[in-house]
């Protein structure tokens, strides 16, 4: 039986009910349970009870209602599921299973129109609609009366439910239906429907007329213009409203309408600018109503207060001129300056355990002279050299699945693409970190799923506005990824392992990585153990096509491990590259389905096709390694990893013979840094480049010697990392290694007799730095030595000398020419 549905579409009050009355006096089934009459409608609001209140339910649910005057779909319908399309279907079902031809009337319908629609072709509904429409000054001075409304709300949901229903119906036969031709002609009005929709209801309009016409008494239209009270402003903004509703809609073109939109956005912004300015009449009505009572209040107020501040001022310059007051005011100071970081306050017990007399004098001279900024460095490296320097790790880990919701974004930057199979606890626990930790980065998330049987094949019901992409058969790791990339909308692809938890500013460091250079193809991230360990630094292939994750098991917070820099490659747990680059290459290379090697295969290609593969390290991941495929490389999948290298060799054979024997040079095979020549600054400290000359134009010879090609080393005499500045983030991520920390300032010579040799130049700067160094970097390197003074040191403590009357600095300036 083929079924027939008359979506009758309308704002309350235009005559929906009196259309709707009709059809049931035509014997056209509206459904088991009708909304009963009420005294504003004595007659019935003909209404499915069901339907209106799952209608509802739904507009609660996405934070609406049937009076929402800046409803919008668009923004809505991610919040609509698969679940609120199949309860309506049950329904429709339920009500009107059997039923060759029925209606259906609630005015909610315009604005839920696409999943009425979508519910109704899945069931194989045929729909007709008709639109009822009546002069809409009618309808606002039946609505200010029913609903109490003004008539610059009612307007603008009379013309927000017309455009809504006029627009989702342009593809069905419809039919524009006067509430006064309805009323005045009757059987005109049921023949031109009855033609215009190709139902044969006139026929039953027939056999009912008296009943029909007995229901359509004069009265039942309550409301007419005459003598109506319009705003000011009303009358201009629904010129061309009024102009439609002298004609016949069924001959009015789209054109029309689509003009209607713009003034139903102008209109709405009148609309919000009357309610704002109500808003504050009321408001300023309410507090001027008791204005002279508080003024009187407020005067006898203001005499009281004058003479507490009397007494208060007095009391206060007692205070001020105390010494307690004085040494609460260097406590302040002292926090504020030093112990800013909590990490450094909690940890004010290790830097007691070190202090003696001979240093607590020296503290108590900087703290006199506000040395702030000196005593929190040396604070930072008691601390440092006696805590645990592991990172402060997000984890999250749990089995109380709420619903996560991915926001929404038409135009995503960046496709996450994360591949799964089974491991459901740790794509929910990832998929979690991603929306923590993300920031406002427009991104969409891509669940790669390979036929898991676990609960991921429910994943929707937890996890909301995510692209669940379901294979028909297991495909394997590689070509999951690579079926899983068709569906990308982003710019970038970024594939990220189920198996991790992403850390703050993750993403945004990656993309302003990758954006800040257009030969930059592939950017990968810093991944480390749950412990806080490093896992990987960025990855060095060997000329035997062996592997290394750079810096396994070390500290991640050492020197480096924190600098961007070119590599080998990046193991594929988090790797992002351009989506065009990746349809350029063709994806994996699926000679080494199922898994391993592909990462490193795919870094290759993306150097071949003249791009670069780069680290970035503010990009944290921490990656549960072997939880997908284990740590046997002798059975399961894993035992791919040994088959694909020697794929990989005879693939990329010519190419390696450029690389390492593996575990030699690793200084300059970690950054592939072998072709550039390489130069070790050495300054007094990170240059703070917006605060002194010298600085200032030391920073920018560092930059022009990364601009020019050249890998740039620096080290501060400080070793300090100034960690509430920009300073060290700034040339780290300009791809400047430097080296900061306990380490170290206890290491440096150590780190130099092992390095030195790579060095082309070293330059010194400042003379109290160039004297501590110089004879140690020429013992153990052959370096070229460059001395950079910054300035005339002595001319400088010469004129401090005149000015100070320092006889010592006068010593100074002669020791120093």
């Amino acid at each position: 039986m083929k079924q027939t549905c008359i979506l009758v579409l309308g704002m309350h009050r235009s005559g929906t009910s009196a259309l709707t009355g009709v059809l049931q006096y035509l014997d056209i089934d509206l459904g088991s349970k009708l909304l009963g009459p009420l005294k504003e409608n004595e007659k019935g609001f003909f209404e499915n009870a069901y339907l209106m209140r799952f209608d509802d339910k739904l507009l609660r649910k996405i934070n609406s209602s049937w009076d929402d005057i800046f409803f919008d779909y668009d923004e809505k319908e991610q919040l609509i599921d698969q679940s609120d399309k199949e309860e309506l279907k049950n329904i429709l079902k339920q009500e009107f299973g059997n039923s060759s031809l029925f209606a259906i009337k609630d005015p909610r319908i315009c604005y839920l129109f696409p999943l009425y629609e979508k519910a109704l072709n899945e069931l194989d509904i045929d729909m007709k609609i008709v639109l009822p429409y009546r002069n809409p000054l009618e309808v606002a001075e039946s609505l200010e009366k029913r609903n109490g409304f003004s008539v610059e709300k009612s307007v603008a949901l009379w013309l927000n439910y017309f455009l809504y229903a006029e627009f989702y119906s342009r593809k069905y036969e419809r039919f524009f239906l006067k509430f006064d031709e309805l009323i005045n002609h009757t059987e005109k009005s049921i023949k031109a429907l009855s033609e215009a929709l190709q139902i044969d209801i006139f026929e039953r309009y027939n056999r009912h007329k008296n009943d029909v016409n007995n229901f359509l008494e004069a009265d039942l239209k309550h409301n007419n213009i005459y003598g109506f009270n319009l705003p000011k402003g009303l009358r201009v903004t629904l010129k061309e409203i009024a102009v439609l509703y002298d004609e016949n809609l069924n001959d009015v073109k789209q054109e029309k309408f689509d003009a209607l939109k713009y003034s139903n956005d102008e209109y709405r912004t009148f609309y919000s600018n009357i309610s704002k300015v109500n808003e504050e009449l009321k408001i300023l009505k309410d507090e001027s109503h008791d204005l002279k009572e508080k003024n009187q209040i407020l005067q006898e107020a203001n005499y009281r207060l004058e003479q507490i501040d009397l007494a208060l001022k007095n009391e206060l310059s007692q205070i001020k001129n105390s010494r307690a007051w004085k040494f609460a005011i260097l406590l302040r100071k002292i926090k504020q300056n030093i112990f800013g970081e909590t990490k450094l306050l909690y940890s004010f017990i290790d830097m007691a355990k070190v202090l003696n007399i001979s240093n607590f004098k020296k503290l108590l001279h900087h703290l006199k002279e506000g040395n702030f900024s000196l005593i929190k460095e040396k604070l930072f490296y008691t601390i440092d050299a006696t805590s645990n320097k592991s990172l402060k790790l997000d984890i999250v880990t749990t089995k109380n699945y709420k619903n996560i919701f991915i926001p929404f974004s038409k135009n995503p930057i960046v496709t996450i693409v994360v591949p799964v199979y089974n491991q459901w606890h740790y794509t929910y626990n990832c998929i979690g970190a991603i929306v923590r930790n993300s920031g406002l980065v427009p991104y969409e998330i891509i669940v790669a799923d390979d036929v898991s049987t676990d609960e991921t094949v429910n994943i929707d019901k937890y996890i909301k506005n995510i692209k669940h992409i379901r294979n028909e058969k297991n495909l394997g790791f590689l070509l999951n990824c690579n079926n899983a990339a068709k569906y990308v909308n982003g710019k970038y692809i970024l594939f990220l392992n189920n198996d991790t938890q992403v850390q703050p500013h993750w993403l945004s460091s990656l993309v302003e990585l990758i954006e800040s250079d257009d030969k930059i193809g592939m950017v990968g991230s810093k991944l480390v153990y749950p412990d806080g360990r490093l896992q990987e630094a960025g990855g060095i292939v060997w000329n035997d096509a062996s592997g290394w994750n750079y810096g396994k098991f070390d500290d991640p917070t050492k020197s480096e491990y924190n600098y961007v820099k070119e590599v080998d490659y990046i193991s594929g747990a988090s790797i992002m590259i351009k989506k065009t680059l990746w349809n350029e290459i063709g994806g994996f290379d699926e000679r080494y389905v199922p898994a391993y090697y592909e990462d490193a295969d795919l870094a290759f290609e993306v150097r071949k096709h003249c791009y670069k593969v780069m680290f970035q390290p503010k990009s944290v991941v921490v990656h549960f390694e072997g939880i997908s495929n284990g740590t046997d490389v002798q059975s399961g999948i894993k035992k791919h990893q040994v088959e694909n290298k020697e794929k990989f060799f005879n693939k990329w054979k010519a190419t390696l013979k450029q690389h390492f024997k593996n575990g030699t040079n690793v200084f300059i095979a970690r950054d592939r840094s072998m072709a550039k020549p390489h130069i070790l600054f050495i300054d007094h400290y990170i240059p703070h480049y917006d605060q002194d000359a010298g600085s200032k134009a030391t920073f920018q010879y560092l930059q022009m010697f990364v601009d020019s090609g050249m890998n740039v080393h620096f080290i501060g005499d400080n070793f300090y990392q100034y960690p509430d500045k920009p300073y060290f983030d700034t040339l780290t991520q300009s791809k400047m290694e430097v080296l900061h920390g306990v380490w170290y300032l206890k290491n440096w010579k150590k780190w130099l007799s092992e390095n030195g040799r790579y060095f082309d130049y070293i330059i010194l700067s400042r003379p109290h730095i160039a004297v501590k160094y110089i004879d140690f970097i020429k013992e153990v390197t052959n370096s070229r030595i460059i001395y950079f003074p910054v300035d005339l040191h002595y001319l400088r403590e010469k004129r401090e000398s005149e000015i100070k009357h320092s006889k010592k600095t006068l010593d100074d300036s002669g020791y120093m020419k």
